[in-house]
C-alpha cells in the first residue's frame, strides 16, 4: 500500500502525470520487444515475446494512461461546468511549467477517443459491417484483407495503434518520445509549481 501527500493543489495534476509515465513507460516495454522481435534478426527469442493478453493489456496501458495525461494537459471543459474558465487555465499553466513542450501525437484523439467510447463503435459495427469478418484484435505484422474490418490493430512491424481500417492511427514511438520529454521535465515542473506558492 502507498500514500502520497500533496504539498500543493497543483500536485494533484503532477503526481498524476509522473504516476502515468511510468505506466507508459512499462507498457512501452512490452509493445518495444514485440517491435524488435519482427524488425530486428537479434531479437527473434523468448524474450521479446509475451502473450496476447500482456500485449493487450500493454495497448490498452498506453493509450489510457497518455489520455489522461493528454486530458491533463489539453483538456475540453464540460458545457455544464462551471470552471471553464479555471480548466482551460489550469491547462496552459500546466504547460508553462513543464516549459511548454511540443506535443502534437499526443493531441491526437481520435483513436483514443474511440478506444474510450467502445461501445458506440461496437453498436455502429453491429449496424453496418455488411458482412464483413469482424477481427477484433489484430497484433500480426500481416495485412488485413478488404473483407476483414479490424476493430483494434497493433501493427509491430510499422509500430502503430489503429482501429477500424485506420482512419486514423497512433505513431508508437513518436508518441512515447513526447512521454519521455514530459518525464524529463517532471522535476523542472516541481520546482515551478514550488515557486509559484
Amino acid at each position: 500500500m502507498f500514500k502520497y501527500l500533496l504539498n500543493n493543489p497543483y500536485d494533484l495534476y503532477l503526481v498524476e502525470i509522473e504516476t502515468n509515465c511510468l505506466i507508459i513507460k512499462k507498457a512501452y516495454k512490452t509493445l518495444i520487444n514485440q517491435h524488435l522481435y519482427y524488425t530486428d534478426p537479434r531479437c527473434k527469442t523468448t524474450d521479446y515475446t509475451c502473450s496476447p493478453i500482456e500485449l493487450l493489456a500493454s495497448i490498452n496501458l498506453f493509450i489510457n494512461s497518455t489520455s489522461i495525461i493528454k486530458k491533463i494537459f489539453f483538456p475540453v471543459p464540460d458545457k455544464n461546468t462551471e470552471n471553464k474558465d479555471f480548466t482551460v487555465y489550469r491547462g496552459k499553466k500546466l504547460l508553462n511549467f513543464f516549459s511548454n513542450p511540443q506535443l502534437t501525437h499526443l493531441r491526437k484523439v481520435k483513436v483514443r477517443n474511440s478506444y474510450e467510447h467502445i461501445d458506440d463503435r461496437f453498436d455502429n459495427i453491429f449496424q453496418n459491417h455488411n458482412n464483413k469478418k469482424l477481427v477484433l484484435y489484430d497484433c500480426t505484422k500481416n495485412s488485413n484483407t478488404e473483407d476483414e474490418l479490424v476493430i483494434k490493430k497493433f501493427h509491430p512491424v510499422e509500430f502503430t495503434i489503429s482501429l477500424e481500417h485506420r482512419h486514423e492511427e497512433i505513431n508508437v514511438k513518436k508518441l512515447y518520445e513526447e512521454i519521455s520529454l514530459i518525464e524529463q521535465n517532471i522535476e523542472i515542473a516541481r520546482k515551478a509549481i514550488n515557486q509559484n506558492k
